[in-house]
């Protein structure tokens, strides 16, 4: 389960600025531009297709801007070019937007910078324009939301929300299911001899929108800064933000093959891991590995290819893997402080010095020390000594009592000085309709997207129709919420979406779990328990969040305050029509 967490942002002066100078064809701030986001994919806006009216939105070309100058910000010592750009970024972005609507936008040359590997050798980059970063990283938004959910699910690089960490959580899920060995290597030269007109022809196959097909092709064939090309039409540019998506809407084919010819991929990247059984089986799939790539127009690192069993130990991403140690990255993904859930009837939990402790009767269940627990959450009839309870209080741990079937029954926590400005700026976005339903509309479509990803994963690991309908529903459930008018309208759009979600993971689900649709109070089978517990925890592990925080620069939407949860369904009940409250179902953005 995943959350999505809005926090309101006022009007910067160079966004306020665009609606006097109007940006091509897009609405001003003053109109209601989510809408203007929203059209039918059988529609246009302006001539646009969907997608290029989405990437280059007036919205989405300032959230692109900022994330360029943000990045270039990071180190401290940004160049003078993306300075000289924020001088004037109203008047460049609106140029730039009138450009692209009328078809003029052409990239420039980039510039050729090298930056040393810690391997040694050096990466060479083509490190393009700053107006052609903010094209790039705005096409880069609309298309990762189509690429993305295509790709198999043991891809690991340049993905949201995924990374090294889960890559070698991967690798150790094989091992502990029985892989032996491992077949390891990485693809020569990767960036640099991918093809371009198979990566567009693969585009097309997922992007239906031609003006952003075009602008892709575009930006594959953009020039580097006094350099001749010597092999026109093959490489990426490294530098680009483009070319990292672009990599694995490539290599996807090659995982698709490895995995047709019995061989899971575990990539990151151009580096990979293949685990199997035997050293026979890992030379097989090297050999595999090397007849797919040589079709793909790309060859084998002969250097860096062996085959290595978990006894000798695996090297991988900078880890070394054996048959019975942990991964480091899986040990360090644990933090420091943790919520304690204590379900067992009768338990007694108690304090020695600085451990926790929880027994039922001679039992010992747990021990742990203060300093790693944030929160303590008890199910039913659960015994809590006073000794804990004031020393709990003591070190701000948070004490939550819930009914044996997850009611919220009561919340202990140590005194804290509320912020009276969070507090007004939660209820001022309450009391404007426009706004409330405006933030809730992200919860809704974030929780949807989510639902759909999932869908769409399991439709393309299992060739799965009826997940693939299913996941073109919640398409249309995003259509649909984007252009709700009202919190009503959004809930019925919300609970529509979750019914075809339902459905969706029904059929996903084989038959001994029992698993026939949602139902919550009592929960039926073991699927329906697990969601119920899951929505419990993520539930609580949130509330903390509604007591706000200190108050940012802006006195309308403090920096570090998630405005959805008053007002909008997670918090108090601002916000939410009475007849919905018991609900809940704004609570839980994504699943």
């Amino acid at each position: 389960m995943s959350s999505v967490t809005i926090q309101g942002r006022k009007a910067s002066p160079d966004q306020e600025g665009i609606e006097a100078v109007g940006i091509g064809n897009v609405p001003s701030p003053s109109t209601d531009w989510v809408r203007f986001k929203c059209v039918r994919a059988s529609e246009s806006v302006s001539g646009m297709g969907l997608l290029f009216a989405r990437a280059f939105a007036q919205q989405a070309l300032l959230d692109a801007w900022r994330e360029v100058r943000d990045r270039a910000l990071a180190d401290g010592r940004p160049d003078g070019e993306v300075t000289e750009f924020e001088r004037d970024a109203v008047g460049r972005l609106g140029e730039l937007a009138a450009r692209l609507a009328a078809g003029e936008w052409e990239p420039e040359p980039a510039r050729r910078i090298e930056v040393p590997k810690a391997s040694g050798g050096v990466r060479r980059l083509a490190v393009p324009t700053v107006a052609d970063r903010v094209v790039e990283r705005a096409l880069l938004e609309v298309l990762d939301a189509v690429i993305d959910p295509t790709l198999l699910p043991w891809s690991f690089a340049y993905r949201r929300g995924l990374g090294v960490k889960d890559a070698i959580a991967a690798l150790t899920e094989a091992r502990d299911a029985g892989a032996t060995w491992v077949a390891r290597a990485d693809i020569e030269d990767c960036f640099d001899r991918i093809p371009q007109w198979e990566v567009m022809r693969r585009l097309r196959g997922v992007v239906d929108d031609e003006r952003v097909v075009h602008l892709v092709g575009a930006i594959l064939d953009r020039q580097v800064r006094g350099e001749r090309v010597t092999d026109r039409g093959r490489g990426l540019h490294q530098g680009g933000v483009l070319s990292p998506l672009l990599s694995n809407l490539y290599l996807d084919t090659f995982d698709r093959r490895m995995l047709a010819a019995g061989f899971r991929v575990i990539r990151y990247g151009d580096d990979f891991a293949v685990p199997v059984d035997s050293r026979l089986g890992g030379e097989r799939a090297l050999r595999s590995a090397s007849t797919e790539l040589s079709d793909l127009r790309l060859e084998l690192n002969a250097g860096k290819c062996h085959v290595t069993s978990f006894d000798e130990g695996v090297r991988f991403l900078g880890e070394t893997l054996t048959a019975s140690t942990l991964a480091a990255a899986e040990a360090l993904s644990h933090p420091t402080e943790t919520s304690v859930y204590v379900d067992r009837q009768g338990s007694m939990v108690r304090v020695r010095g600085d451990r926790l402790i929880v027994t039922d009767g001679d039992e010992s269940l747990l021990r742990l020390n203060l300093r790693r627990v944030r929160q303590v959450v008890c199910y039913g009839r659960v015994n809590l000594t006073t000794a804990f309870l004031h020393r709990a209080a003591e070190r701000g741990i948070e004490v939550v009592l819930l009914s044996e079937h997850g009611t919220l029954g009561g919340r202990l926590t140590s005194p804290v000085s509320s912020d009276p400005s969070a507090r007004r700026a939660q209820f001022r976005v309450a009391d404007d309709a426009d706004r409330s339903r405006e933030l809730a509309t992200a919860f809704v479509l974030g929780k949807v997207n989510n639902m759909r990803v999932t869908l769409l994963r399991v439709a393309s690991r299992a060739d799965d129709l009826d997940a693939a309908i299913a996941a073109e529903q919640l398409e249309q459930a995003g259509d649909q919420a984007e252009t709700a008018t009202d919190l009503n309208q959004l809930l019925g759009v919300e609970g529509a979406a979750s019914r075809a979600y339902i459905q969706g993971l029904r059929r996903l689900v084989d038959e001994e779990w029992g698993f026939a649709g949602r139902q919550r109070r009592p929960p039926p089978d073991p699927v329906n328990a697990m969601l119920s517990y899951g929505y419990t925890i993520l539930c609580h592990e949130t509330m903390p969040g509604r007591r706000g925080g200190r108050a940012g620069s802006d006195d309308r939407f403090p920096a570090s305050t998630p405005l959805g949860t008053t007002g909008l369904g997670v918090g108090p009940h601002g916000g939410v029509p009475a007849a919905h409250r018991r609900r809940g179902r704004l609570a839980l953005p994504a699943n």
